[in-house]
């Protein structure tokens, strides 16, 4: 009698809610990053059901395991998976975020006990990697010059009008000259003409000219950046021929842009100042 007594006293003892194990999580932009849970039960049951709920996502973060709810509002993870949980960003988001970790646990009468805790997450900024591309080209040969206009693309991945977008030209002979086919240093276009003009006898020493070019992104929060780089090749245009010149002057390279006027060397970059 006493045996059952206590038997009886066990089953109703209330129920407290499960621990939950977690740490602050740390992560990098468009990155997956490790979110360990643990759930530990206090006065465990032999038919405790138990659901484990990540909240407050808005959309904002994608698990590895579990089930989604709604349009990323919520998941329902595997407490047996819980210490393996990966989550990923969506693209191009940073900064500080909190994710509620609910643990629900249901004994076999039906009773219910949970608990809640927010755990801070911390999404560093990282550039995204410029994508370029340069229009294929080649020399007109007229009057001792030849003259092409280069196309550069610069297109970026960046969706959340946080970088700076810059274009570097350089490895160019000191007797070209560059004319940029824009109006300011702002640009709003991801496409950039520059128009090549040097002497024809320097095309003629090898009959191409060769370039480079950098694209950088900047993220302006941290300052972190990402590098694009290609080599752009332009020959002569098929069927010109070459007029041979006097030795050209080693002088600075004629650069300009509306209006300005700047002398450079062997360098040549500019600006595109783009908040994506």
């Amino acid at each position: 009698m006493v045996q059952a007594d206590e038997t009886k006293s066990m089953k109703h003892t209330p129920k407290e809610p499960p621990i939950i194990g977690f740490s602050p999580a740390f992560g990098v932009e468009d990155m997956p990053f490790q979110f360990p849970l643990v759930v530990q039960l206090v006065n465990p049951t032999l038919n405790d059901d138990i659901e484990l709920r990540l909240e407050n996502l808005a959309g904002l973060f994608e698990a590895n395991i579990g089930e989604e709810l709604g349009e990323g509002e919520a998941w329902i993870i595997p407490t047996e998976q819980a210490q393996n949980l990966v989550l990923t960003p969506i693209p191009d988001i940073s900064g500080e975020f909190t994710i509620t970790v609910n643990a629900t646990v249901t004994d076999e009468d039906g009773v219910t006990v949970s608990r809640s805790v927010d755990v801070p997450v911390s999404i560093t900024p990282e550039a995204d990697l410029p994508i370029l591309t340069i229009e294929e080209t080649c020399f007109k040969i007229s009057g001792g010059n030849s003259s092409a206009t280069v196309v550069i693309d610069v297109a970026s991945g960046d969706e959340d009008y946080s970088e700076i977008i810059s274009l570097l030209i350089s490895e160019i002979s000191d007797n070209s000259s560059y004319i940029g086919a824009f109006p300011n240093v702002t640009m709003t276009t991801t496409q950039v003409a520059v128009n090549v003009t040097i002497p024809a006898s320097i095309v003629a020493s090898d009959g191409v000219f060769e370039f480079r070019v950098i694209a950088s992104s900047m993220e302006i929060i941290n300052g972190a950046e990402a590098f694009s780089t290609t080599t752009g090749s332009i020959p002569v245009c098929p069927g010109q021929g070459t007029t041979e010149q006097p030795p050209p002057s080693r002088g600075g390279a004629s650069i300009q842009s509306g209006g300005l006027k700047w002398t450079a060397g062997a360098l040549f970059s500019f600006l595109l100042i783009r908040h994506y």
